[in-house]
């Protein structure tokens, strides 16, 4: 006989990592199942800074040439689904709440306000997230660091999927708010050192690496200000990530 723990164990390994299968109560032991991907999103931006890492390791005494090409496909990639999770992990956070798995006091206006916020489509996570700190009477504290390098990646994120060509002489991107925000925090490929374009400056290892832990440590700061269990640094993914080589 299958017992009822059993069967859900069963369903969350076949649902994956980043599930939550909860057993109902009844005889007939069914399974609720609800499919999490903010660690999802956050390990393909990891593969994909992980590989990064060993295009730039096994060309570190190459010339400058068409081995950049796999970073301009790789780094993206990890940009773009660090912003994911930083997202989903939003999301996940907001039906936590209503699943009453946090352990917040949620009374009936709040509960109306978490809904809003859980059917809120704008996608700008960093609002959905202030909003929610907010909510439950806590001020974030934008001006920390974790919380400048998120909202940079959701930018950065936006201009890679929202991207907008630009000659090399238009200093307005190539020497932008964004471009010199981002210089301050990630590496600078050295063929464009002296000549800078974005975004192709800023396609290292130590870019894609920055927005995986840069996500981690807002997902930290977060959790610990809001009070809530911090599903993603339980993974320690920040182990699996090599230090750059200078």
């Amino acid at each position: 006989m299958t017992s009822k723990s059993d069967k859900a164990a069963r369903t969350a390994d076949v649902v994956g990592i980043g599930a939550v299968a909860i057993a109902g109560p009844s005889a007939s032991a069914t399974v609720s199942v609800r499919p999490n991907f903010a660690l999802n999103h956050l390990r393909a931006a990891m593969r994909a800074a992980r590989s990064a890492y060993e295009v730039e390791q096994n060309n570190v005494a190459a010339e400058f040439g068409p081995w950049f090409e796999d970073m301009l496909m790789l780094v993206p990639v990890s940009i773009v689904m660090a912003g994911a999770a930083l997202e989903a992990n939003a999301n996940e956070i907001v039906q936590n709440i209503l699943d009453g798995s946090t352990g917040l006091s949620v009374t009936e206006a709040r509960k109306q306000l978490v809904i809003d916020l859980k059917e809120d489509r704008s996608g700008n996570s960093m609002d959905k997230y202030r909003r929610l700190a907010l909510l439950f009477d806590k001020v974030p504290s934008k001006g920390e660091a974790a919380w400048q390098s998120a909202e940079l990646l959701v930018k950065f994120r936006n201009a890679l999927m929202h991207f907008k060509p630009a000659w090399d002489h238009e200093k307005d991107v190539h020497d932008g708010k964004l471009a010199t925000a981002l210089r301050n925090k990630i590496p600078t490929h050295p063929a464009y050192q002296t000549s800078f374009q974005f975004p192709h400056g800023y396609m290292t290892y130590g870019c894609a690496r920055w927005s995986v832990l840069g996500v981690l440590a807002f997902s930290k700061a977060f959790s610990a200000l809001l009070g809530v269990n911090d599903s993603l640094g339980k993974w320690q993914l920040s182990s699996e990530l090599p230090t750059p080589v200078s």
